[in-house]
């Protein structure tokens, strides 16, 4: 499934003090199941529905009929005879060296899919409309067929199917039908917003892709996602129908993130808690690193937090070697310098359940951090819980803990310090950093995604240079609803709001004009004119 987005293959990380290229989790590959009485011939989709009866029905044949027909006849039935682009299923076998047998491949499937709205351009919108509903109906049918045999005892295991790609099977063909229902659907709705206000596809559901494939779900596993983690994927994108998404998270290697997740469960992740008896503050470089911890706890005349938080004060912390300086914000006089409030995950080894105290080594990659987010500004101090909450005196740390939201809202930078981007370089597309970011374990606990939405200005420590994000909540939502804009019914969400003021209404009516499409961009502009609701009585 080539043309499915996927995570760049030449992506590097650094390990250690190597820099690697990062492959893909998976060379997951669909088998041609060769069937002599089911070799595609360029029928029409409804007769070749036919076969399967003619030659007896038999279940251990099914597998290479369905394939036959929903991948290979679904295609030719729609680019084919309803598009009228020409088409030839020899183009989607491909011989692959190393392998015995025959793969299916869709890299000539883009190029069919342009040609096809290259071709619907200029064409009248009725006959776009006429085309679109065929189209529609077809998948419509097929998509059935697939719910349906969901149902069906096959003698094969997903099991087997991952570890032979060749066999037959309801995952194999399942896998293939993916992209064509699902995941490609954009153009679709592209045709559907250009043909009519009808909005047909409003009025379709494809069940099929709202269910669980066992391939998916065991690529997942395999890729080092727990079993919360991949019932999550399942919650969280199949209520969408977006099996393509999780098929890209089926190659983002997950298995080098740090984190014991051997006693995770469907219900409940595990992996990145911790255990204040055993916890281990880390160096910054784990292996060969014995530098000096510096505490805040002991070792001067006072202790130094201890002392700043019962003023009052919100201790900022600068450090030029060898001198460390304490900013006492909101006691001391004079301006507060500018600072950054540190975001991490205690369960990656920069916490201290005992004192406020870290290594040198993190130390300074902390000042580093905070002086190369911020290049235009001087003096730029620091703030991270594992120094700044006192360790050990209840009263102290609660009053300091209520102050966490004004700290990160009021710092010039949040930066977000998690091993799994600091290990992996840059050089990516925009969607495949938030995607990374999104699956990060910083972004899977609730309180330091907390953090990243109160910060003004959110910038991530890759390997290789910050990546900043103004407004992470939104541009991660943009995203991950991208989808949703074709299936947009503006003048439903207008009217809802209009009546109700539904914030979520107006929510996905922003979103759809920071996309930057022109009927949300209008809609988006006339409900700010509105005036507020009297108060209810």
């Amino acid at each position: 499934m080539e043309h499915l987005h996927r995570p760049r293959a030449d992506l590097v990380r650094v390990v250690g003090d190597d820099v690697v290229t990062q492959d893909h989790a998976h060379s997951f590959k669909i088998r041609y199941l060769y069937d002599k009485d089911f070799e595609y011939d360029g029928s029409r989709f409804s007769d070749f529905a036919e076969k399967f009866i003619e030659t007896g029905g038999k279940a251990t044949r099914l597998a290479p009929y369905l394939q036959a027909w929903l991948f290979f006849g679904l295609m030719n039935e729609i680019f084919g005879h309803i598009c009228g682009i020409e088409f030839d299923w020899r183009d989607f076998i491909q011989i692959e060296e190393g392998r015995d047998y025959a793969v299916v491949t869709t890299l000539k499937l883009e190029m069919l899919i342009y040609l096809w709205l290259a071709r619907e351009a200029d064409e009248p919108a009725a006959e776009k409309f006429e085309r679109l509903n065929q189209i529609v109906r077809v998948l419509v049918t097929a998509d059935g067929v697939v719910s349906e045999i969901r149902h069906l005892p096959l003698p094969i295991t997903a099991e087997t199917n991952l570890d032979d790609p060749g066999a037959p099977g309801y995952p194999t063909m399942a896998a293939q039908f993916v992209p064509i229902a699902g995941a490609d659907s954009e153009p679709l709705f592209r045709v559907d917003r250009a043909s009519t206000h009808e909005r047909l596809l409003n009025k379709v559901e494809f069940p099929s892709s709202y269910h669980s494939d066992p391939i998916v779900s065991q690529l997942l596993a395999r890729a080092g996602y727990c079993p919360y983690q991949v019932e999550t994927c399942d919650r969280e994108y199949l209520s969408q129908g977006d099996l393509g998404l999780r098929w890209y998270f089926t190659f983002l290697d997950r298995r080098g993130i740090p984190g014991d997740h051997s006693k995770c469960t469907t219900e409940k992740c595990v992996g990145y808690q911790m255990d204040e008896s055993t916890y281990e503050t880390k160096h910054l470089f784990d292996r060969d690193c014995d530098c000096e911890f510096i505490s805040l706890s002991h070792g001067f005349e006072v202790n130094l937090v201890l002392s700043c938080v019962r003023r009052g004060g919100t201790p900022l912390i600068r450090i030029d070697w060898p001198f460390f300086r304490i900013f006492q914000m909101g006691v001391d006089d004079g301006p507060t310098p500018p600072y950054v409030a540190i975001s991490h995950v205690w369960s990656e080894g920069m916490g201290n359940p005992r004192e406020n105290a870290l290594p040198r080594c993190q130390l300074s990659n902390l000042q580093y951090s905070a002086g190369q987010s911020c290049p235009d500004l001087d003096n730029v101090h620091f703030w991270i819980d594992t120094l700044c909450i006192p360790v050990g005196h209840e009263e102290e740390r609660k009053r300091e803990i209520k102050k966490m939201a004004s700290i990160y809202s009021g710092a010039e930078k949040v930066v977000v310090l998690d091993k799994s981007l600091m290990q992996t370089m840059s050089n990516t597309q925009r969607d495949e950093l938030l995607i990374r970011i999104w699956r990060s374990p910083w972004a899977s606990r609730l309180w330091t995604l907390q953090e990243g939405r109160l910060s003004k200005s959110l910038s991530f420590y890759f390997a290789d240079k910050f990546y900043e994000l103004k407004h992470v909540g939104l541009e991660m939502e943009m995203y991950w609803h991208k989808s949703l804009y074709y299936y947009t019914d503006i003048p439903t969400w207008i009217d809802r709001y209009e009546k109700s003021r539904d914030p979520a209404c107006s929510r996905m009516i922003e979103l759809g004009a920071k996309l930057g499409d022109p009927e949300s961009i209008e809609a988006w502009e006339k409900i700010q004119k509105l005036p507020s609701l009297p108060a209810r009585k």
